[in-house]
Formats: C-alpha cells, sequence, structure tokens
C-alpha cells in the first residue's frame, strides 16, 4: 500500500512538473515583467513542486525527477529585511522569516539531489569511498554554516531562544533544518542500500551526532510538549537515529556504547510520550522492540519471534508515510484552520510557506 501511494505522489509531481513547463513557470523570464506578487507567488510555486519532488523521491527511494539545468528561476538569496526595494506589500505577503525558511528547505532538497547522485543512483560509481564522503560532508556543514541566524539551533541556546520571543513554531524550524542536516550527514556514513563491515571511527561518528540529535528532540519537547506539532517529524528522526546508534550497540562494549543506551532510552522515552496520541509512534515502538528490549530499559514492550535487533530496526526504518500517518494526518486533512499545527515533516513543512498561492484556504481542498 505504502508503495502505491509514494508511487502516486511521484506520479502527480511528474505531472506539475510537465504543466509548469508547458506554462512556462520553469523560465522566470517569461514571467519576469508581471506584478511583483504574481512573480513572487510563481517562483514560490515553482520551488514548491522542486522540494515535492525532492522530498518523496527521498522517501520512496527513486531518482527525483527536475533536474538543476532544466530550469531558470530565481532562488530567495536574500535580500535583507530592511532592503529598501521591498515595498510594504510585498514584505506583508512574503516575510522575512518565510523568505529565509523557503530557501533553506530549497537548500536541502538540493544537497539530497547531489546525496542521490553521488550515493545511491544506478550510476553512482564511488559509493563506497571514503573520500567522496569527506567531500559531501563538507558540502553538508557548508550549508549549515550559511544558515541565518533565524533558523541555526543549538539546544544549549533553546531557552535564549526563548527569551527573545521566539514562539514554538519558529524553533521548530530551527530544529527541523538542523536535524535533516545531521540526519543526511550520517545517512552518506552508514547507507542502509550498502551494508558495510563494522568501521569503528564511522559508526561513534554517526552514533554521536544521533546522540546530540536525541538529545536536542528531548530538550525541545521538554519544553513545548506539543505532540501533534511535532509528533510525525519527531518520531520518523528518532528512528533513523536508532538505526545509527545500532552498530554501536551491537559491536561495542566501551563508554560508546553506554552513551548509546542513554540515547536510546531517551529516544525510547519521547516515543511513548508521542505514542499517548500519535499512531505513527506506536508503529514506531513496536517495530523498535528488538533494539530497545536488547539493549533498552523495557517498558511493557516484547520481542518479535524470531526478529533480530538490526531487523526490527530496518523494519522502522522502512515504514513510510503512508503506513505511519493515516489516523493522525485525517485530524488535519479535516480541518484545514488546524494545518498550522500539522505534524511536522509530512514533506518538510511546505504549509509554512507563506500566504497567497501556499496559504491553508487554497490548499483546504488536497
Amino acid at each position: 500500500m505504502h508503495n502505491e501511494v509514494l508511487r502516486s505522489a511521484s506520479e502527480a509531481v511528474s505531472v506539475a512538473q510537465k504543466l509548469a513547463i508547458t506554462i512556462k513557470l520553469n523560465d522566470q523570464r517569461a514571467w519576469n515583467d508581471r506584478a511583483r506578487i504574481e512573480v513572487i507567488s510563481r517562483q514560490q510555486l515553482w520551488w514548491t513542486i522542486y522540494f515535492l519532488d525532492r522530498r518523496i523521491a527521498q522517501k520512496s527511494g527513486i531518482s527525483y525527477h527536475i533536474r538543476d539545468t532544466e530550469f531558470y528561476v530565481e532562488e530567495f538569496k536574500h535580500p535583507k529585511p530592511a532592503d529598501e526595494s521591498r515595498t510594504a506589500e510585498e514584505a506583508a505577503y512574503f516575510p522575512w522569516s518565510t523568505r529565509i525558511y523557503l530557501q533553506a528547505l530549497i537548500d536541502l532538497a538540493r544537497l539530497w539531489s547531489h546525496v542521490w547522485d553521488s550515493f545511491f543512483a544506478i550510476g553512482a560509481t564511488r559509493k563506497g569511498d571514503w573520500m567522496e564522503v569527506e567531500i559531501m560532508d563538507t558540502q553538508i556543514l557548508n550549508t549549515r554554516r550559511q544558515l541565518p541566524d533565524e533558523l541555526s539551533w543549538s539546544t544549549e541556546k533553546l531557552f535564549e531562544y526563548g527569551l527573545r520571543g521566539e514562539a514554538a513554531p519558529q524553533l521548530r524550524r530551527r530544529l527541523q533544518i538542523a536535524t535533516r542536516i545531521d540526519l543526511l550527514r550520517m545517512i552518506i556514513r552508514q547507507n542502509p542500500v550498502r551494508q558495510t563491515a563494522f568501521v569503528p571511527e564511522t559508526a561513534y561518528l554517526c552514533s554521536r551526532i544521533a546522540r546530540e540529535t536525541i538529545h536536542a528532540h528531548v530538550a525541545f519537547m521538554a519544553r513545548y510538549p506539543c505532540v501533534r506539532a511535532v509528533g510525525y517529524f519527531t518520531t520518523t528522526s528518532m528512528v533513523e537515529c536508532v538505526y545509527h546508534l545500532v552498530p554501536v550497540l551491537h559491536y561495542s562494549k566501551n563508554e560508546e556504547q553506554a552513551a548509546c543506551v542513554k540515547a536510546l532510552n531517551q529516544a525510547h522515552g519521547i516515543l511513548i510520550q508521542l505514542s499517548a496520541k500519535l499512531n505513527v509512534a506506536k508503529r514506531a515502538l513496536k517495530a523498535l522492540r528488538g533494539v530497545t528490549s536488547r539493549w533498552g530499559t523495557p517498558r511493557n514492550t516484547t520481542t518479535h519471534e524470531g526478529a533480530t535487533a538490526v531487523e526490527s530496526v530496518v523494519e522502522a526504518m522502512e515504514m513510510s508515510e503512508s503506513q505511519m500517518v493515516d489516523e493522525d494526518f485525517t485530524h488535519f486533512r479535516m480541518d484545514p484552520e488546524q494545518w498550522v499545527d500539522m505534524p511536522g515533516d509530512l514533506f518538510g513543512s511546505p504549509y509554512e510557506f507563506g500566504t497567497g498561492v501556499l496559504n491553508s484556504a487554497t490548499y483546504s481542498s488536497v
């Protein structure tokens, strides 16, 4: 069922791409002389299609449709908030905070295409090359360094962010972007498609990144326990982090393993907290029983008969949107007014892109 849903989503994006090319949405020179607000709306629409193409491809494990050489549409870099060329109408229609967030998602989408081309595509010839991994990691870290201050994340500064008056939605943006970047750094090293022997240096680095990510979500949820707003994104992130903890849990018997056991219990605790209201977390807990019962602190869980810990975490990694969301997402489909609190990563929060062509009222029938 989940393959059919993702296939349908991929086909829908392909159709959207073809329609966009038909009306020259992929060539800004054809409509750059229109009213400024309309130009911005068309830019937003194109980049939404671009982002969804990459996001669905990532979730499906297939190649993306839109190549970077097939369009000419300006990105949103930058101007600054005080740029005098921006009219009051434009500033209200497309706020600075939305502008930089959309640009960050574009950058992450492009990063994924580079990751796919280098490590997952059929024609990728250097999938296991450590130098290729380091080059890609440098690109990912450079993207993080270039994030504006409004989107950077530090767990130690969580309280400080609150003192500045930042609300939970803004902090969710910070956390989601930081998590996406860290997940990319781990997946290029421990690729679930290409199983390799245990390499301590690689496994320890990935486990440390995973532990930091888990700690960040623990801190955020302790301060902002808004389960539905972060539930889906947090659940999928915890599952992926556990995947990167397993090699150290399985092969090591040192302080690194002890730290990973602590992180595993923290991730397990988050999923238990989320499971009170979200089916996605219940299913993740069920899929991870083999891991938590072997290395974690058991909390009314049992191991699947005949399942190993590694098999259970791979099973959890393979759970897709259609398997995990269903009833949780139905709540938001039925009431568009609540889309502002939609689970934070169905497709990377495109619903937060702004007003106009992308507001919830426009898509209330989607």
